[in-house]
């Protein structure tokens, strides 16, 4: 509790009778209420004055919060104060005679600072090299001689508590030390403070309930604290002149006090004027020697010769006496220079190998972003099954080629891909699971696909040409201001002219760092993902399961060691004992018998160890090492090891680094040369040096003691390190200690291998320490790059060397060293694939043109054209529809031609204006059957919606019209569009499928109605959309969509019988004027002899005022409607063909589709053969009838299915050569014998679209 004029604070008591509704004044500080704001004014101005004191430590000149502040630190200091310690603390304090508590508390601590007590926990040092272990004292014995002070008598026999052996053993005082901070002056006298106060004559006291607990409770006595000496501390200069006014003789000692001021007042003026007399004494003496030269000569030069001689003597005392003085100075120094320190502080470091600068192909100020797309896709790659387009996994030549010349259907197209499709997948998933940490931006987009482009946004055609559109409809969504955070917001913000670039270009066309800014954003976003974030997770587990089985590898091995050792020893002195007490032959039969004992002891440990290592390292087998970050170095350079690019790779940012150093740390070199053996003896003789040559550092008082300050070691050991490097023979040299220290693993330390020639001292430029110079500072540059620059380390010996040059003493190259060391052998596995060419560029090198990204545009307008004028073919042969024009072949002409000639009167009408017309007048009769008004609303509704889009919220110089290029480029992708709009509008509406169609089998034809007319709702949709595109990008997304939707199993041109699932003679064939679907004549039941006239419709088209004729061919009939029935689900098996056509096409090279037109007359040739041997396959309609009419069901093969189109095939007029996606759609027999393996291998993978990678068949 503060306190206030050593008093607590006395809190007002609470207002009597208050209601719920009077207003009162709270003290938040001490929870008081206050009626009257007064006195409410008055507390708060009491509280906030520095006029509390902390009741625990005595501060004063507080104020209250301040003050209760100090009293929570100090119980919290207090809370770590040993329990062991308790006792002998109150036990020492009880026998001082002190009336200040910092005189008390300086004794006390002086004492216990040097000596240890049973039951407290301490550190040793034992073993060489010497080992820390933590244990316990369990006893303590006083060791001879009797002459020597109690700490260094004392032997301490403790227990460790490391689980380590020996278990018991003993240490001597030296050898022993307390954690740090653990009895510290302060926290010892903070604790004496709550357990003393004052007694008689003003001299403090220990409390007797804290002696009673923490004393005599605990059976503290002064034996098992003073160890038999008897306590001697200082009394108080107070208490000594209260004893001497007791005897009477306080006044006579204030008058011997003046009188003796007054006679070294007289001494003083004598001895200012005795030096005047001896002057002229000395000057007479001088006289009369140069009169009298010849008797005075021998009598001077003994004097001399004495004093010299005397002088040497004292000379010799003086250093012996400086050397037992500076023994405190030495400890100090051993203390300083073995404990961590920053880096920028250590004057023992080492010069550090050289690494190579890189130099790539990407350029250095990418370098970066070209790491972490590389680590990401070769990390995370079996997350995004990159092994379908890498089953090597990314290199740097394909990723390179990938970045710089962005070839269209290359490593590009493919990343994007993946990356598009993992992120994708992964929001399905989400949205499947019903998790609510969806990104917004991922919300709308997908909403806004399944509502515009009625597909799920995983069922979207993903190739080279449709990338890009797909991944502006990504940065579009994320272009929102509640998407603040998100990478691909943050992107659209800084680098807004990407989404401006992609609205009429593609990505292939973009510069090199602004396709790294887009593939870097996908994979912040796929890293906020659950699948990714796990595998992090997993990582991370096994990152600490690697180091700790390294770890244990490590201690197996030095366990093996030192129990060889011990071994060895036990047997030598073993040996030695029985020297003397058996004869020769007997001592050479027991030496035989030991030997072999060793040898079999030594076999076992062996084996043990050998076992050990073996089931770790299998261990050790199953994990992936995946270590990245390793560390960083005095210079603040990180360090990083990479799985997919192998070396040691070196980061140095100076952008955050700092200002330079006030005061710049010195170099000591002979320091830095000492490995950990021989740094003691270097200190002790560097300071030792020093003694009687310190140049005014030291000196002696007259009372024999040292005086200097308490940092003085450090110049002490400067001074003596350049003496001793002055000598002839300095042991501590560069020459004799370069390459001579070992480190752990037996591996020279080769760090001075790239150090100046012996002897030098290096700058602390070399060093890359700080020079205190911005501007030739390493550390803290003034002029620091805009980029961090890379460097990296290829070869085991620039690895070891960079070990040997890092300090064990630094706060960040200490962890650095040892983690470098615990993964060498992993690095330098790696770092022979290091792919130093790639790394290294040089120059002069010939690298590949990049090629021209301009010529996308006019590549996709190309193909565009002529998928285009194959759909409109293919549409009109399959009597799927006509386009409504005067002349086709002059518009398939202007098509191909790079012109557009619609042939039409008036304009082209989409959306809610083609909806309106009367042509589609059965749209509207379907609208009125419900409600008139509630469907006018919703159409209105529904073309209202395409306009809110993902579009709806970039910024106007996204839609801005461009430069004259973009201008014409704009409009030529206006024409394709009109001309892909006549197109989807010249098919008939029944022969659609879903989205713009029924989906699945429908046989009710009011149901069959309501999904067609549903259907064209989505279709005008996608008019809409399609008249508003501004790339090719976009034409190919709409293309591939409505020819996916397009049922071609109704097409004529794979028209199959109903009934017998032939083709068969074209002359004898009937089509249904509704559904297209075929049938023999000769497979009706009566047979028809003549093509009927009129129309002709199947059971299934049939219309209900048809009156059917009743005869013997009924159940004939019924048997026809079987199969009509079976036939509704052609769609789903033309679906799986196009998804096998797609996967067969996805996987065929470049070459093949170039080489597919020569091949096609070999095709034709295998087809009219296969024609032959499947003759007799032609009266299977008969039989199949007979069969049926059995009651079981026979499908016919699929052998038969492929002939029959063959034989179609055969049958159609020779017409030019169509690309390869209608031709593949068309036949099967085309694909080449490759090909068809691998789509039997795909057929169980759902649709995917032609020329297209379905996200929803990923695996």
């Amino acid at each position: 509790m503060p306190l206030l004029k050593r008093k607590a604070l006395q809190k007002t008591p609470e207002p009597e009778h208050l209601k719920d509704s009077d207003e009162v004044f709270v003290c938040e500080t001490t929870g008081e209420l206050f009626s009257n704001y007064d006195d409410f004014f008055m507390r708060t101005m009491l509280l906030s004055s520095t006029v509390w004191s902390c009741v625990m430590t005595g501060r004063t000149n507080l104020t209250y919060v301040d003050a209760l502040e100090s009293e929570k630190s100090a119980k919290r200091t207090l809370k770590t104060f040993p329990v062991a310690l308790k006792g002998p603390i109150l036990l020492i304090a009880s026998r001082t005679k002190r009336t200040a508590i910092h005189d008390l508390s300086s004794d006390v601590h002086g004492y216990a600072k040097d000596v240890f007590f049973k039951g407290e926990t301490v550190y040793t040092k034992t073993g060489d090299p010497e080992v820390v272990r933590k244990a316990k004292i369990v006893r303590v014995v006083i060791s001879d001689p009797a002459g020597e002070p109690v700490p260094s008598r004392l032997i301490y026999h403790v227990e460790s508590e490391d689980g380590e052996s020996p278990a018991n053993y003993s240490v001597r005082g030296e050898a022993i030390m307390r954690e740090r901070n653990c009895l510290s002056r302060e926290k010892c006298k903070l604790f004496l403070k709550q357990h003393v106060e004052l007694g008689a004559n003003q001299m403090l006291c220990v409390k007797k309930t804290s002696l009673e607990q923490f004393v005599t409770s605990k059976g503290c006595t002064d034996d098992k604290v003073f160890y038999g000496q008897k306590p001697d501390f200082k009394v108080s200069k107070k208490l000594q002149s209260q004893d001497k006014a007791r005897a009477g003789v306080a006044k006579p000692a204030k008058k011997s006090k003046k009188a003796d001021q007054q006679q070294a007042k007289v001494k003083g003026k004598e001895n200012k004027k005795q030096p005047t007399i001896e002057k002229y004494l000395q000057q007479s003496a001088d006289d009369s020697v140069k009169v009298k030269p010849a008797t005075k000569a021998p009598e001077k030069r003994k004097t001399s010769l004495e004093e010299r001689a005397e002088k040497r003597e004292l000379a010799k005392k003086r250093m012996k006496l400086e050397k037992t003085l500076l023994v405190s100075q030495v400890a100090l120094a051993l203390k300083e220079y073995s404990s961590v320190k920053e880096d920028l502080q250590l004057t023992d470091q080492r010069v550090m190998p050289p690494a190579r600068a890189v130099r790539t192909l990407i350029g250095e100020q990418h370098f970066p972003d070209f790491l972490f797309i590389l680590e990401f896709l070769n990390t995370f790659g079996d997350v995004l099954s990159i092994e379908t387009k890498f089953p090597d996994g990314v290199s740097v030549e394909q990723l390179e080629r990938a970045l710089l010349q962005r070839e269209t259907d290359g490593p590009l197209c493919d990343i994007l891909q993946i990356l598009l499709s993992a992120l994708f997948e992964a929001w399905k998933n989400a949205i499947a699971s019903e998790e609510s940490n969806i990104e917004l931006g991922a919300k709308r987009l997908i909403r806004w696909c399944s509502g515009q482009l009625s597909m799920n946004i995983t069922d979207l055609p993903l190739d080279w040409t449709t990338v890009s559109e797909l991944l502006r409809l990504h940065l579009t969504a994320h272009n929102h201001s509640t998407s603040f955070g998100d990478a691909s917001y943050k992107l659209n913000r800084d680098h807004p002219h990407i989404l401006r670039a992609l609205t009429t270009h593609t990505v292939f066309q973009l510069a090199t760092e602004d396709v790294m800014q887009i593939i870097c954003a996908l994979i912040h976003n796929l890293l906020t993902t659950e699948e990714i974030l796990g595998q992090v997770e997993a990582m991370g587990e096994a990152r600490i399961k690697i180091k700790n089985n390294r770890l244990e590898q490590r201690r197996v091995a030095h366990r093996k060691s030192s129990l060889m050792q011990t071994a060895h020893d036990s047997f030598k002195k073993e040996l030695a004992s029985k020297v003397g007490q058996l004869a020769d032959k007997e001592l050479e039969d027991y030496q035989k018998q030991m030997e072999q004992s060793l040898k079999n002891s030594l076999a076992e440990l062996e084996n043990e160890a050998s076992a050990k290592m073996i089931e770790l390292r299998e261990e050790a087998a199953e994990f992936k090492p995946n270590q990245v970050y390793l560390g960083s170095d005095r210079a603040f350079r990180n360090y990083w090891q990479f799985q997919s690019l192998p070396g040691l790779f070196v980061e140095h940012d100076t952008k955050f680094a700092g200002r330079c150093m006030e005061q710049v740390t010195k170099h000591i070199p002979g320091l830095a040369q000492c490995d950990a053996k021989t740094r003691k003896k270097f200190i002790t003789d560097s300071i030792f040096k020093c003694a009687g040559n310190s140049a005014g550092l030291i000196d002696i008082d007259a009372d024999g003691k040292l005086r200097c300050e308490d940092d003085v070691y450090e110049q002490l050991l400067h001074r003596g390190s350049a003496l001793l490097a002055q000598t002839k023979t300095n042991p501590f040299s560069l020459a004799t200690a370069n390459g001579t220290a070992k480190d752990e693993g037996g591996r020279l330390e080769t760090a001075n291998a790239v150090s100046s020639s012996a002897g030098t001292c290096p700058s602390n430029r070399e060093l890359l320490m700080c020079t205190g110079d911005e501007i030739s500072c390493p550390v803290h540059p003034s002029n620091h790059p805009g980029t961090a620059s890379w460097s990296y380390y290829a070869t085991a010996h620039e690895l070891d060397a960079l070990i040997g040059s890092l300090n064990p003493r630094g706060r960040r190259e200490k962890p650095l060293r040892e983690t470098l060391q615990l993964y060498r052998d992993l690095i330098v596995a790696q770092m022979e694939r290091c792919p130093i060419a790639k790394l290294s560029v040089q120059e002069n090198e010939p690298h590949s043109a990049l090629p021209d990204t301009n010529q996308s545009n006019e590549m996709l307008e190309t193909m565009f054209r002529e998928y285009l004028v194959d759909l409109e073919v293919r549409i009109t042969a399959g009597c799927l529809g006509e386009l409504k024009v005067n002349d086709v072949e002059k518009w398939r002409n202007a098509i191909l031609n790079r012109s557009y000639d619609a042939q039409i009167t008036g304009q082209l009408e989409w959306g809610l204006q083609r909806l309106q017309n009367d042509k589609y007048a059965f749209i509207k009769k379907k609208n009125q059957e419900s409600s008139s008004e509630e469907s006018e609303e919703e159409d209105a509704d529904l073309f209202q919606s395409s306009l809110d889009g993902p579009e709806n919220g970039l910024p106007e110089a996204t839609n801005a019209n461009g430069s004259m290029q973009e201008g014409s480029l704009r409009a030529t992708v206006r024409s394709l569009a009109s001309a892909l709009l006549q197109v989807a509008q010249s098919v008939d509406p029944k022969f659609f499928r879903h989205p713009f169609g029924p989906k699945g089998v429908c046989k009710d034809r009011n149901t069959i109605a309501f999904w067609q007319s549903y259907g064209q709702k989505k279709f005008l949709r996608w008019e809409v959309l399609l008249m508003q595109a501004n790339s090719f990008s976009q034409l190919f997304l709409h293309y591939h969509i409505l020819y996916d939707a397009i049922r071609w199993s109704r097409s004529i041109e794979r028209a199959v019988c109903m009934v017998c699932r032939l083709k068969g003679d074209a002359s004898v064939t009937l089509l249904c004027d509704e559904c297209n679907r075929a049938c023999h004549m000769y497979c009706l039941k009566p047979k028809l002899k003549q093509i009927p006239a009129g129309d002709w419709f199947c059971m299934q088209c049939r219309p209900e005022d048809h009156a059917p004729k009743h005869n013997a061919g009924t159940r004939k009939r019924a048997q026809i409607n079987d199969y009509v029935a079976s036939d509704d689900s052609e769609d789903d098996v033309d679906k799986k063909d196009d998804a096998e056509e797609e996967d067969d096409e996805s996987n065929v090279s470049e070459a093949e589709m170039s080489s597919e037109d020569s091949s096609s007359s070999s095709s034709e040739e295998d087809a009219e053969s296969m024609e032959d041997e499947e003759e007799t396959e032609s009266l299977k309609p008969k039989i199949v009838l007979n069969k049926k009419a059995s009651g079981k069901k026979v499908t016919p093969t699929v052998n038969a299915k492929q002939a029959a189109r063959k034989r179609a095939q055969n049958q159609e007029p020779q017409r030019r050569t169509l690309p390869k996606r209608s031709r593949q759609s068309d036949s099967r027999q085309e694909e080449p014998p490759s090909q068809k393996r691998r789509s039997s291998n795909s057929a169980n993978r759902p649709s995917a679209g032609r020329r297209s990678l379905r996200l929803s068949g990923r695996n």
